[in-house]
């Protein structure tokens, strides 16, 4: 009965902080995308104003974090409280009055709305003083409770970890951004979001409230300085531990904002684009700190290289790749980074007494990620070269945080399995690559066929494996022929199926696949056997440098593929330039029209064609430079060649137009385009 009462005792004073966490971090990035689409018309639809919103949201948790860690650190429990319970009055005090005037009809939040003056140009600080005049003091408490209640619940329970409360605040991150673009912005208006996280953000003061009222009794634990001087770390491990805490948030949150202004510019500037990463980027939190094994080096390091392929190649290639896949491939390469950078710096996490120091370093490298995309980069480089850099730097981390740590690696089963596996997918893909299958149906049979093997795998294990002497290998020849039967029957049926006109026969197949069907059936058996003989083997141990012989010539192969893709993209550009509404490229293009060399000039913004100009001459069939005409004697220079031509509904508009003085106001894409319409005497305003 005892032993149930604490149990129950220890539930209930657990709660508190389980709500009070969970509702703080679901308010707190709630209200990033709401205020970040609502002052989005503000500032023209660009990425940029979701980049400095970022930096906002950053700089102001770093806030938050500093001011926790001087409470707790200055401060006993009981006066913490007190100050905390006077900044959530206040807060939740504004908050009602916002909500007072929300129910009257007012709109306090467009009262801060900057005149187009100061929203022209590069308006980051007008973006950054909208933020602060409308949700600073609310945001900056919400961001200190976190930190600030997982110390007191390392003072009030010691015995627990605090680090699962932070697996738990992401939680309800994650659920806030998710629940926006298809929960919130669907179905409820702006001005009602706005009223229900004003009424939101009331309630968690009073529930914060609440539990600073019940944690009035709670004394500051005494702690035992002699085992404090003898496990004090050296000044270069101090040093060493700082650095990484204030290195690796600092990366995952620059290759978080270089990855939004990456798919924003190509894609669209829509909330779900912003939300996605953002999205990927607090689950690696969530993993990462629930709990240590979640976040295995040895899994995650490869898969981080393999994505790393996955991102050069779609660089390369452009928008001939589908958006989709450009998406998958881009947020995959952000969630493996972020994997491995909140994941080093769970390893590197301090004894509780130190927590806000060290959240106050996360926060801080976090800000410094921030300030780096959204103010520094732009002034800096005339494209989005950051996410190269910050996907290089990703993997020098790790290597830096292996060296730092020296913790030995284990070679496991499973990677033995992985590695017999892709060999699998590669050499079939190889032998399939010259037959009539489709793609679709060249997969299906590799991995249809590599389960059939596992399937008799285990029921070998189950059924014949154990304590089996002289007869073993007989059931295991039988076993053998068994798989062989099924991968000739499902490369038969797959085929059929792929092309149920064509009369495929046993005959076509047995064409098609041999001899390359004894390779993969040879191959097959070898992960058979190794997926028996290994499934108690321990693992190996090996040195942590062991990791060199796969990280070092993948780190180079990917700084020598960024750097190519750099030169390629800078290639025969006559002009590249970068503002707070993108990046701009013109370049010189060459065509071929009746044996003459035709040179154009291309507008890009990213790698979205924007229009193309021909240029005034060219070079001809004798190799002398030509006037680029068509062939009524016209200039092609002042053709209207791209968007909205003279064949085209506004074109034939145009024309119908009395050419003198005409007044024509254009809004919208192509407006550039629109202005070679304008003849002497006409007012174009473009918008």
């Amino acid at each position: 009965m005892a032993d149930s009462e604490s149990q129950y005792a220890a539930g209930r004073s657990i709660l508190p902080f389980a709500v009070t966490i969970f509702w703080g971090a679901f308010l707190l990035f709630l209200v990033q995308p709401l205020i970040g689409k609502y002052i989005l018309p503000w500032f023209g639809g660009t990425p940029g104003v979701w980049t400095t919103c970022l930096l906002f949201f950053q700089c102001l948790l770093l806030g938050g974090y500093a001011y926790a860690h001087c409470l707790n650190h200055f401060f006993p429990i009981e006066k913490q409280v007190k100050i905390h319970g006077a900044m959530l009055a206040v807060s939740g005090g504004l908050m009602a009055i916002v909500t007072l005037l929300m129910t009257m009809g007012k709109r306090p939040i467009e009262w801060l709305q900057p005149s187009a003056e100061a929203a022209a140009g590069s308006p980051t600080l007008a973006i950054l003083l909208v933020l602060l005049g409308s949700i600073g003091l609310p945001y900056l408490v919400l961001s200190a409770t976190g930190p600030l209640v997982q110390a007191w619940f390392a003072k009030a329970r010691p015995c627990q970890s605090p680090y699962r409360l932070y697996a738990l605040s992401n939680v309800g991150s994650l659920l806030a951004l998710l629940g926006f673009p298809f929960l919130f912005e669907p179905w409820i208006s702006r001005t009602s979001q706005v009223h229900w996280w004003a009424f939101g953000m009331t309630g968690y003061a009073v529930m914060c409230g609440y539990l600073t009222w019940l944690l009035r009794t709670v004394k500051e634990p005494k702690e035992a300085e002699a085992d404090e001087e003898a496990e004090s770390p050296s000044n270069f491990q101090r040093a060493g531990r700082w650095f990484l805490w204030l290195a690796f948030p600092a990366c995952g949150t620059a290759l978080l904002m270089a990855t939004t202004n990456k798919m924003c510019q190509d894609v669209a500037v829509v909330p779900f684009l912003w939300v996605l990463p953002l999205a990927l980027y607090l689950i690696t939190f969530i993993i990462s700190f629930d709990s240590p094994k979640w976040y295995v080096r040895e899994i995650y390091l490869p898969l981080l290289i393999a994505s790393w392929g996955g991102v050069v190649w779609v660089m390369f290639e452009g928008v001939s790749v589908h958006i989709v896949l450009q998406v998958v491939l881009f947020c995959l390469a952000l969630f493996f980074s972020c994997m491995i950078c909140h994941g080093e710096l769970f390893r590197l996490r301090p004894e509780p007494k130190r927590l806000t120091q060290y959240f106050l370093g996360i926060s801080a490298g976090g800000a410094l990620g921030g300030l780096f995309v959204a103010v520094i980069a732009p002034r800096l480089f005339s494209d989005y070269w950051e996410y190269h850099i910050m996907l290089w730097i990703a993997g020098a981390l790790f290597l830096a945080s292996q060296a730092f740590l020296r913790e030995r690696w284990t070679l496991g089963r499973w990677h033995l399995r992985a590695i017999l596996t892709v060999c699998w997918m590669f050499v079939c893909l190889a032998l399939l690559k010259y037959t009539f299958f489709s793609k679709t149906i060249s997969f299906a049979l590799i991995f249809g066929t590599l389960i059939g093997g596992w399937i008799v795998a285990m029921i070998i294990v189950k059924q014949w494996w154990p304590e089996r002497d002289t007869s073993e290998m007989m059931e295991l020849k039988a076993a053998g022929v068994a798989t062989g039967g099924i991968t000739l029957a499902a490369f038969w049926a797959l085929a059929w199926l792929a092309n149920p006109g064509e009369g495929v026969t046993l005959g076509t197949m047995w064409s098609e696949l041999n001899p390359g069907l004894w390779v993969a059936l040879g191959l097959l058996f070898l992960n058979i056997f190794v997926w028996i003989s290994i499934r108690r083997w321990k693992g190996l141990s090996i040195h942590w440098a062991f990791c060199l012989i796969l990280l070092l010539p993948a780190l180079v192969a990917l700084g020598v593929g960024l750097n190519k893709h750099r030169k390629k993209e800078i290639a025969g550009a006559e002009f590249q330039g970068r503002n707070f509404y993108g990046t701009l490229k013109i370049t010189t293009y060459s065509t071929d029209v009746d044996g003459n060399r035709w040179d154009y000039r291309l507008l890009q913004n990213g790698r979205i064609t924007h229009g193309f100009q021909f240029n005034m001459s060219g070079t001809g069939t004798n190799g002398l430079e030509v006037l680029q005409q068509d062939g009524e004697g016209n200039l092609m220079a002042d053709e209207i060649v791209s968007y909205y031509g003279v064949e085209s509904g506004v074109g034939r508009a145009m024309e119908l137009i009395p050419n003198a003085n005409r007044r024509v106001g254009v809004v919208g894409l192509g407006v550039g385009t629109m202005a070679g319409f304008a003849q002497a005497g006409d007012e174009f305003f473009i918008y």
